[in-house]
């Protein structure tokens, strides 16, 4: 049966219009929540889709009003920064999420924080009215510790020497092998400082900050690979840590949810 044309018009228009509804929301509905993240403990070994799929479990039990993308198979409007390595913990891991509402910072805090799982602890949030500059955008170096069993007092000079000459290097070239291929790069060009090695609490730590980039970052464990090689502790004994996330400013570093 042939519908009269004006049915037919208005069944046109319809999801045109609706279209537009949308797009018209989703300019005013712009708010966005920039949370930092703590992972520890067993969630250190989630891979990096693992970790989103809980932080997005997460913020469906909090109940909280998360916008959504249009279409046949609507999505979470949240998104992350640097992805972690398997392994390696973190003391803080940055994420925004899009709000369709809303909500105080407090609110947030006080509704996801128990939300999450055993190893992922809600350190801090910040809202912003309008939506920020993308974290990828934003962040350009990251801070790492790796630590030890205490090493022997009369190896420590030679860990500190192996340290001074890979700093002095005006290029240090390493070739990293994975399924995709061998992948040449030079470990030197992305240190940010001088590496830093300490005794704490009774374990020997090393520390260095490697650059961030759109294009790819080194595995902090390709360098501590390249250290082994030269006689530095074992890269398969040590315990990673990343420490934060940084932006550049006038003087230094900042945190991303700093002005």
């Amino acid at each position: 049966r042939r519908l009269p044309a004006w049915q037919l018009q208005r069944m046109w228009r319809m999801p045109w219009a609706c279209c537009r509804d949308y797009r018209w929301e989703e300019k005013l509905l712009m708010s966005v929540m920039r949370i930092e993240v703590k992972k520890e403990g067993p969630v250190r070994y989630l891979s990096h889709l693992d970790y989103v799929e809980a932080l997005q479990r997460a913020l469906r039990r909090s109940g909280l009003p998360i916008a959504y993308s249009q279409g046949f198979n609507p999505h979470m409007k949240v998104s992350f920064a640097v992805a972690l390595a398997v392994g390696v913990a973190s003391e803080g891991e940055w994420a925004d999420v899009e709000l369709a509402e809303l909500v105080s910072s407090q609110e947030f805090f006080e509704r996801l924080a128990p939300s999450l799982p055993e190893g992922m602890k809600l350190l801090r949030v910040r809202l912003y009215p309008e939506k920020p500059k993308s974290l990828s955008t934003v962040l350009r170096a990251a801070s790492y510790r790796a630590s030890w069993e205490l090493a022997p007092i009369n190896e420590m000079g030679k860990l500190h020497q192996t340290l001074e000459d890979a700093w002095k290097e005006p290029e240090i070239m390493w070739e990293s092998r994975s399924p995709k291929g061998v992948r040449r790069m030079d470990i030197r060009q992305e240190l940010v400082k001088k590496l830093l090695l300490e005794e704490n609490n009774g374990r020997t730590e090393l520390k260095f900050w490697l650059k961030l980039s759109p294009t790819g970052s080194l595995k902090p464990t390709f360098l501590l690979e390249y250290l082994e090689s030269k006689g530095f502790l074992s890269s398969k004994g040590a315990n990673l840590v990343r420490e934060g996330l940084w932006a550049p400013d006038e003087v230094g570093w900042k945190s991303p949810v700093e002005d």
